[in-house]
């Protein structure tokens, strides 16, 4: 009851009852405590900042990540030491929540400091600092973090690399083709498929053997103007269905009659997401679908 009271009060824009719910960050219920931070964390300059820094003390820890969140949108209100003291919480998701809202106040926040949190135990909120920090951290640097033991870091640090225009790494981009983690796998294929100026073909189609899936599926859709249409089409067999309907929109895009009518043959498919991949194909091509 109390959430949809809180809930209903929250749509009162311009008359929500700050006091009345801010009595209620004190109820005995981590729910409805989150939900009234939910609440006054979107009020703007009417949030009460003061009570809503007491609950980064709170027992639980979503309410102290979302006091963390609360308290970041809040403009040059925003309590910048309060928050970087909350680097030291327990919990790394609270930890990432704080450094993401720090990273939006960079004026207030220097790079030196959001580099000293690379040094943080946990892989999350290291890879977060990373993406705040983005291109302010230097090639050489990023190069030791593909080796980081943490595969959220290293997929930050593959993600950065991506975007840099000189520097790329592409060698040790390679290498990374063969990571333990899928995650960093997969974006790796993602990354070096987009270096135009380099030819990779040969060594990203080496990843279509990939035991994962989504792997095989991230290298079909950077790879697929570059494939072969019986090469395709033999993939259309592919035990995992999110291949599958990715073959479909790459060879959608080649066009043909015959090959149209060799996809309406999926609209059989097990998958549902294969045959609404096709759906979408005719659809494009202008053919009608067949209803029987």
């Amino acid at each position: 009851v109390r959430l949809a009271v809180i809930e209903a009060l929250g749509k009162q824009e311009g008359h929500v009852p700050i006091e009345a719910l801010t009595r209620m960050l004190e109820d005995k219920s981590w729910f409805v405590r989150l939900a009234v931070i939910n609440v006054l964390g979107k009020q703007e300059e009417r949030a009460p900042i003061e009570e809503l820094k007491k609950v980064l003390e709170d027992e639980s820890w979503y309410v102290r990540e979302a006091a963390v969140k609360a308290l970041g949108k809040q403009g040059e209100y925003v309590p910048i030491e309060e928050l970087k003291k909350m680097l030291e919480d327990e919990n790394a998701i609270v930890r990432v929540a704080v450094v993401q809202a720090l990273g939006e106040r960079g004026e207030h926040v220097s790079i030196e400091e959001l580099k000293k949190i690379l040094e943080d135990k946990d892989g999350e909120v290291r890879a977060a600092v990373m993406k705040v920090l983005g291109k302010r951290i230097s090639i050489e640097e990023l190069k030791g973090m593909l080796k980081d033991k943490d595969g959220e870091v290293r997929v930050a640090a593959v993600e950065i690399l991506g975007e840099q225009e000189e520097g790329m790494l592409i060698e040790d981009l390679k290498r990374m083709l063969e990571d333990e983690d899928v995650k960093v796998r997969k974006i790796v294929v993602k990354v070096l498929g987009k270096q135009e100026k380099y030819v990779l073909t040969e060594e990203l189609r080496g990843m279509l053997k990939s035991k994962e899936g989504e792997v095989r599926e991230e290298v079909v859709k950077v790879l697929g103007e570059h494939m072969l249409i019986e090469e395709l089409t033999g993939m259309l067999e592919d035990r995992d269905r999110s291949v599958r309907a990715a073959v479909v929109r790459v060879l959608g895009k080649q066009g043909g009659h015959a090959l149209l009518e060799e996809l309406k043959k999926l609209l059989e498919d097990e998958s549902w997401i294969v045959r609404m991949a096709v759906v979408e194909v005719l659809g494009e091509q202008g053919d009608r679908v067949p209803t029987e």
